[in-house]
């Protein structure tokens, strides 16, 4: 991730861009993550701040990103707990929307993380995996 990547988002439209606090917290990346987000914001654009433990959270929280997002899946080892999500929304305050990201199949872990706390969920791989995605995109909707 570099900020350039920020500029070309915004350059093709985009109206949002996501930051992952863990390049920052393994070292993977220089600076601040209040740097792209304030990219982001010159650009017009919201920023979405991923982060997975409970220090990545704290950190999440001192910067000025739109959207806060919590990946159930473990960057490092791509291990998915489900409770990561729960977790942290129990024993950290939030003062902004928060999206539980990764390993979200089903209905009932869409409810699982709307009970939790999350504002929204984001589901990739279950609906790219179905064979009928569109029904796949219902069933986690409706049940």
């Amino acid at each position: 991730m570099d900020l350039a990547q920020v500029d070309a988002a915004a350059a093709t439209g985009a109206s949002a861009v996501l930051v992952i606090q863990a390049l920052f917290t393994h070292g993977l990346l220089d600076g601040h993550p209040q740097q792209f987000v304030d990219r982001a914001h010159d650009h017009g654009l919201d920023a979405v701040l991923e982060a997975h433990t409970a220090a990545e959270w704290d950190a999440s929280l001192e910067t000025d990103a739109d959207i806060l997002g919590i990946n159930n899946r473990d960057l490092v080892s791509m291990a998915v707990d489900m409770s990561t999500t729960p977790r942290l929304l129990a024993s950290r305050p939030t003062d902004r929307p928060v999206i539980a990201m990764s390993g979200i199949a089903t209905r009932a872990d869409v409810q699982s993380m709307r009970r939790a706390g999350a504002d929204a969920v984001l589901v990739g791989s279950s609906i790219m995996a179905s064979a009928d995605p569109a029904q796949k995109l219902r069933e986690l909707q409706h049940g």
